[in-house]
């Protein structure tokens, strides 16, 4: 069994749910160390979480983590449910999300070729962020499938084995 380390990380990003065939439906959940390190939280069953263990974007948690067997990226730690502890209040916005930014920026790359550069040459990190020069256009097109697939609707169904889940089917978006 990996060993347990204690890692204290502000949440930055959280996807949305997908079904999984270990966990009924998870989140891939991107944190930033006290030391200013990418940490890649996985997985994270968020909407079967305690209600006092549901963590908000730019909160302080402290979580037991452990280096994953086969997934070698450097960021990549899988989270202990139980362990999470929330210990602030989500960061404030105030003076142009100041104490926020003070976090995030330092780990802004200049560009996405700089973050592939950094990744390919030492196995850096496979999460990031950049200014973009300019966005000439957003896209939203509606999903082709809008609803979950046989597969998926049985992994949703499986339920767990110790506790309840969640009391709202997972939308597809």
């Amino acid at each position: 069994m990996p060993s347990l380390e204690t890692k204290k990380a502000l949440i930055v990003v959280r996807t949305y749910p997908a079904p999984a065939k270990q966990g009924v439906e998870v989140s891939c959940t991107a944190a930033i160390t006290e030391s200013g390190e990418w940490l890649r939280l996985f997985p994270v069953p968020y909407r079967f979480l305690t209600p006092d263990k549901r963590f908000r974007k730019y909160q302080w948690i402290e979580v037991s983590v452990s280096k994953p067997s086969k997934d070698v990226r450097p960021e990549r730690y899988k989270i202990e449910n139980d362990s999470i502890r929330i210990t602030s209040e989500p960061l404030p916005t105030d003076q142009a999300w100041k104490a926020r930014k003070d976090i995030v920026f330092p780990l802004r790359s200049h560009c996405l070729c700089c973050l592939k550069r950094e990744r390919d040459a030492a196995g850096f990190s496979t999460l990031g962020f950049f200014r973009p020069k300019s966005i000439d256009r957003l896209t939203i097109e509606p999903e082709d499938n809008a609803t979950w697939t046989d597969a998926e609707l049985e992994l949703l169904k499986q339920g767990t084995l110790f506790g309840s889940g969640p009391k709202a089917d997972l939308e597809k978006v």
